[in-house]
């Protein structure tokens, strides 16, 4: 947990997380967070278990969320972020008692038909087990072409380090 504050916000981490989890960065995903968390709250990352079995149900992620924030944490604002909001929406239904307000930031109750389509090819390239071809595939989907080409760039530049740093593709 970050900051001192009498206020709790928790961030559900978005897919992301599945490839990396935050404990292999803390520092860095802290202060982007930082930057938008005002000085009267505390804050607190869950992430993902990087060794997920397949078809591991968001309902149950949030089971454990859940057990985290009712020892550790208390009632808080629930921040929900990509697939984070898959945990966040039964989370929130489940446990009332422990979600002041839950935050929804770009997600939806369940993916589109092309969402689908995108998922099932990651899943695809994850099953083949080609990290490279994945984070190509995973960060090939930007909102604007700049982006694309950015992650692309880094993807060929430092594809192997990536690579070697990623949580097992089955997680995803």
């Amino acid at each position: 947990s970050v900051g001192r504050g009498p206020k709790q916000i928790v961030f559900f981490q978005p897919s992301t997380d599945l490839l990396w989890t935050i404990a292999n960065q803390p520092s860095v995903v802290v202060k982007v967070y930082g930057h938008f968390i005002p000085n009267d709250y505390q804050y607190h990352i869950l992430g993902y278990d990087k060794n997920l079995p397949a078809n591991y149900p968001p309902e149950k992620i949030a089971d454990e969320y859940a057990q985290i924030i009712k020892d550790e944490i208390g009632p808080a604002i629930i921040s929900a972020i990509s697939f984070g909001g898959f945990v966040g929406i039964p989370f929130a239904a489940k446990y009332p008692g422990l979600t002041q307000k839950l935050i929804l930031i770009s997600s939806a109750h369940e993916p589109s038909k092309k969402g689908w389509g995108i998922a099932t090819n990651w899943v695809h390239v994850a099953e083949s087990g080609d990290k490279i071809r994945f984070l190509k595939s995973f960060f090939g989907i930007q909102s604007t072409r700049w982006q694309s080409l950015v992650a692309r760039a880094i993807i060929s530049q430092r594809g192997k380090n990536l690579a070697n740093h990623l949580n097992p593709l089955s997680t995803f």
